[in-house]
């Protein structure tokens, strides 16, 4: 089952100007914020703040905008990327996370194995910086 990001400022909170590049820039979990960037999509993943959603379950925003297509493409695109969560494995490492997947005009029509291949390396690219992030922060 996915639980989605409903409210726009959770959408938000995903796009700030707090991207990390170097986790040497981060100073406690709060700061997480992490992007991966795909022909296909891009995608932002954040640790959420205690008290802001109480599951442990990570959860899921879908950007389609006009730009891709009409409504057609756009819920294919959304259709697509929901396919690939439900199916990813690697999500059960990370715990607490808010991910935003904003689809580009090529996810669409693109070929659904490069889009698992792509999603595979975006989740784990993730899952990767979370876990050494925790572990910096979790040893101090």
């Amino acid at each position: 089952m996915i639980v989605s990001l409903k409210k726009r400022r959770e959408f938000l909170a995903l796009q700030g100007k707090n991207t990390a590049k170097d986790l040497g820039d981060l100073q406690s979990p709060k700061d997480f914020l992490i992007s991966y960037k795909s022909p296909f999509f891009i995608c932002h993943a954040r640790q959420r703040q205690a008290g802001e959603y109480i599951d442990s379950k990570n959860r899921l925003g879908i950007v389609a905008s006009k730009r891709i297509g009409g409504a057609v493409v756009r819920n294919r695109a959304k259709r697509r990327i929901r396919a690939l969560w439900e199916g990813h494995n690697g999500l059960q490492e990370c715990h607490s996370l808010d991910f935003v997947v904003i689809a580009y005009n090529t996810l669409p029509n693109g070929e659904f194995a490069q889009l698992q291949h792509e999603f595979n390396r975006a989740i784990s690219y993730i899952n990767h910086k979370h876990q050494t992030f925790l572990g910096k922060h979790n040893g101090k």
